[in-house]
């Protein structure tokens, strides 16, 4: 038997050594050395006797604390019949294994995750995988997902990942693809890169990250109609056919000029058009009554102001986005706004309704006005409903809603359309013949 061996039998034989050998391990590790304290918290008078009988009476107990500097058990190892040895041989005979510093233990994982990557990199070339794996080695934002998944979950991660590659490898699609049929072509599962899975997460990410080529701003958390959006930029649908807007009084046409005819026959019959996702896509350029839209988020409010146009000899254009704005409505008021019409948009008064109001300020600038956001329609239209999201109308900073948010905040209750469907009629006839 070794000395080393025969010394960590002694120690093991002894009561009173366990933790101490243990915080020995952990000292080294940090240190990557023989030094400082190891620290037992709550020390037994079992162990407190056994360790000073190496050490010697200089060792004190602060309260039920003991401290035990390394060096000086090295240097009373010497003094004994293991002397020889250093206390790194002993700690590792005592363990049974070869101590390896943290720094050490870093470098090799990152040795082994680099060689990983480059395996998996090597296994899907294109230039976009190209281009994504370099803002993974760069831990860019949207790649940070990858690395956490590496530690939780490697054969995971490389399946994810893997599918992922080739995913942005088949971009740009020649042709549109529904995001089933698109992952069903990477992996044939359907339902692969579904949003709310991690390769879904993933993928949207990756997107993402080529679109800022383009100028994109990455999001970290995009809503669902941003998902929306990302995965058709790049061709990819989602919900192409429920993701509609409903149309009145629009005109649209194609890429070679022909008309429309649904949105043709809608006027014609004075009747509503709800214009899936797909259909705005077919869009080329689209014209308004007198070049000025209106739109509205409420459905009922819609259909009521439809009812008061049936029998005017004009048909003023009104589009509904049913609360939250759809990737649809989006896409169709770009189109609008590009053919130089004015869009006039009504929303609810309430944190959610201010919150679309800016977004869609923010998005297609002096082209929208903000209609009947003012104090006096708030006022005329205050329910009994508090809201609790005073946050997120603090943090609205468009100019044009600011004397609204404090009108708000001091009665802290929402205001719907519902209660202006009068002035709204009004509002439009007014715009439409003077």
């Amino acid at each position: 038997m070794s000395i080393a061996n025969e010394a960590a039998k002694y120690f093991k034989e002894k009561k009173g050594f366990d933790r101490l050998f243990v915080e020995f391990e952990k000292r080294y590790k940090g240190l990557e050395r023989i030094g400082g304290n190891a620290i037992l918290e709550h020390v037994t008078d079992d162990e407190f006797i056994t360790i000073r009988g190496v050490i010697g009476d200089k060792l004190k107990r602060n309260g039920d604390k003991l401290s035990v500097p390394l060096l000086l058990f090295e240097e009373k190892l010497q003094g004994t019949k293991f002397s020889g040895i250093t206390l790194l041989t002993l700690i590792e005979a005592y363990t049974g294994k070869t101590i390896i510093t943290n720094k050490e233990k870093q470098l090799t994982f990152e040795q082994e995750k680099e060689r990983f990557f480059i395996e998996l990199h090597q296994a899907h070339p294109g230039s976009n995988s190209d281009f994504i794996m370099a803002k993974i080695s760069e831990k860019s934002p949207g790649t940070l997902q990858v690395h956490a998944l590496y530690q939780q979950d490697k054969k995971a991660l490389k399946t994810v990942l893997g599918a992922s590659l080739n995913a942005v490898n088949k971009l740009p699609l020649q042709q549109p693809k529904r995001l089933a049929l698109f992952a069903t072509d990477v992996t044939d599962s359907p339902h692969f890169f579904d949003v709310k899975t991690e390769a879904g997460h993933l993928l949207i990410s990756f997107l993402q990250l080529l679109l800022e080529r383009e100028g994109w701003v990455y999001k970290p958390n995009p809503n669902a109609e941003e998902i929306t959006e990302i995965l058709s930029t790049h061709r990819i649908w989602r919900d192409d056919v429920l993701n509609f807007v409903s149309c009145f009084g629009i005109r649209g046409y194609k890429d070679n000029e022909d008309l429309f005819k649904v949105l043709e026959g809608a006027i014609e019959e004075k009747t509503i058009c709800n214009l899936p996702l797909r259909d705005v896509f077919r869009l080329k350029r689209v014209e308004a009554y007198k070049q000025k839209v209106f739109v509205v988020e409420n459905s009922s409010l819609y259909a009521s102001l439809i009812e008061e146009f049936q029998d005017k000899p004009f048909m003023p254009s009104i589009l509904c986005t049913h609360g939250r704005m759809k990737l649809s409505a989006l896409q169709l008021l770009d189109k609008i706004a590009k053919s130089n019409n004015v869009i006039f948009y009504a929303g609810d008064h309430d944190p959610q309704g201010l919150s679309i109001a800016e977004n869609l300020i923010k998005r297609l600038e002096s082209k929208v006005k903000p209609w009947r956001f003012d104090n006096e329609s708030y006022l005329l239209s205050l329910s009994d409903e508090t809201f609790d999201s005073e946050k997120m109308l603090t943090n609205i900073k468009e100019p044009q809603l600011q004397e609204l948010i404090q009108i708000m905040l001091e009665h802290r209750k929402s205001a719907f359309q519902e209660k202006l469907i009068e002035h709204y009629y009004n509002d439009i006839l007014r715009e439409l013949t003077t």
